[in-house]
């Protein structure tokens, strides 16, 4: 797989140094961009492959494949904008153009591939200095991607109005995802990612004491909160976004429903001669205390943690910890759990785990957020999974728009089928009185 890090970090310098005279971009600088935004369209092709397989009975590889992509894109997506747009007071006029005439022009790329681009262009939208030459460049582009999603949106909602079968026919949608299927094997996809997701074959095995703490997380662990029937907790992973976090935030402030916030640490905040400096996220961070949710340790750098050894497991959750620490310092509300990421634990994660008293905390109802682009849909396989199951653990994200978009319907759809919602209050899980969660 491309990886363009060292690149982009050069490119990054040539634009700072020709901001200028930046009319005209050096065709390396161009093709870097280009090449970057193309390696995103790629990655959500793939993703969506791995989604449209990940079905009960599959293996659960396929689903940790499809997030080690979107992790990834998100990665590409950052540095892309940091590209755009070296300094928030300033944005490079040439190469916003360069990416804006590759999403305009190429043909190799269909209309859903684009959508792929969507968080780069609201991104970079948001970060322009009023009255910017490029902003009407980009909110053209931000407007064809509003109808990409309309159009599919549209044929969802058709489905649904007409009582289809519980996976609801999307023929234009379909037909995108077939010519997927035939440009993107599924075995050859996971053959690229074993090496990002092989487990460590050679660690150690646990001491006595070890397999005891094992044995202890794996019992104490997660997957559907033991929730009462009709039951639901939303959880949010990946945050805190400077952005959509605030978003989610003021949608579940309406319904006054509580949530838990699995924070990455590099989000939170960097570890100086092993001190923690939270400053840049405290006021997200005060927002989502104060608002009653609770926050919990998703490791500093989101890594399949099965590959890493005892230290790194260890500096992984405890990074984190102090981060969360330094956020929150003494809050009830700074959760003991900690959630893995792409759900991947091995008996040395669980160990470690429990010696911390941290509780791990997985999910049954993946809302897919981060494969599926369209909202409609999103919220359809979030209510369908809780009749399913019955009660659970809601998995979304809060670093995208389409989850901004995609919460309140998947809350609507869930309240007009009588479910409640649970929150952390300190200790564990609580269900809401019923009638609590109307919108407001």
């Amino acid at each position: 797989m491309h990886r363009p890090g060292k690149l982009l970090a050069a490119l990054v310098l040539v634009l700072c140094a020709h901001t200028a005279q930046a009319q005209v971009l050096p065709p390396e600088a161009s093709a870097a961009i280009v090449g970057t935004a193309h390696e995103i369209v790629e990655n959500f092709r793939r993703t969506l492959v791995l989604h449209d397989l990940t079905k009960p009975g599959r293996p659960r590889l396929f689903t940790q494949a499809g997030q080690y992509l979107f992790w990834r894109n998100r990665e590409l997506a950052a540095r892309l904008v940091d590209t755009l747009a070296p300094r928030r007071d300033a944005a490079n006029e040439a190469a916003i153009a360069a990416l804006l005439d590759a999403f305009d022009t190429r043909t190799d790329w269909r209309d859903p591939d684009r959508l792929a681009l969507g968080g780069v262009i609201n991104e970079a939208l948001a970060r322009l200095p009023a009255g910017h030459p490029s902003e009407a460049r980009l909110r053209a582009a931000a407007a064809q991607l509003t109808r990409v999603r309309t159009l599919y949106n549209r044929e969802l909602t058709a489905a649904l109005a007409e009582r289809q079968p519980r996976a609801p026919p999307r023929p234009d949608w379909n037909q995108y995802v077939k010519f997927l299927h035939q440009q993107y094997p599924a075995g050859g996809v996971l053959d690229e990612l074993k090496a990002a997701l092989a487990a460590d074959s050679t660690a150690a095995p646990l001491p006595p004491e070890g397999e005891r703490a094992k044995e202890r997380a794996l019992r104490d662990e997660w997957t559907d909160g033991e929730l009462p029937p009709k039951v639901i907790l939303l959880t949010f992973d990946d945050g805190p976004h400077p952005r959509y976090t605030g978003e989610i935030l003021n949608i579940l402030e309406r319904y006054g429903i509580k949530s838990v916030f699995f924070q990455v640490g590099q989000n939170l905040g960097s570890l100086h001669e092993g001190r923690a400096d939270a400053a840049h996220s405290a006021e997200i961070v005060s927002k989502i205390l104060r608002a009653g949710h609770a926050i919990a340790n998703h490791t500093y750098s989101h890594p399949f943690l099965p590959k890493l050894d005892e230290v790194d497991v260890a500096g992984e959750i405890d990074r984190t910890e102090q981060l969360l620490a330094a956020a929150a310092p003494g809050d009830a509300r700074r959760a003991p759990l900690f959630r893995p990421p792409y759900g991947a634990r091995n008996d040395l994660v669980l160990a470690e785990l429990a010696g911390r008293g941290l509780r791990s905390v997985l999910w049954n109802i993946d809302s897919r957020d981060w494969a599926d682009p369209i909202p409609h849909s999103i919220a359809h396989r979030v209510a369908e999974e809780a009749e399913r199951y019955g009660r659970g653990i809601v998995l979304m994200h809060d670093i995208h728009a389409r989850t901004v978009v995609a919460l309140p319907l998947v809350i609507d759809e869930l309240i007009r089928r009588g479910f409640r919602f649970a929150r952390w209050d300190g200790t564990g899980l609580a269900a809401d009185p019923a009638g609590d969660n109307v919108r407001r």
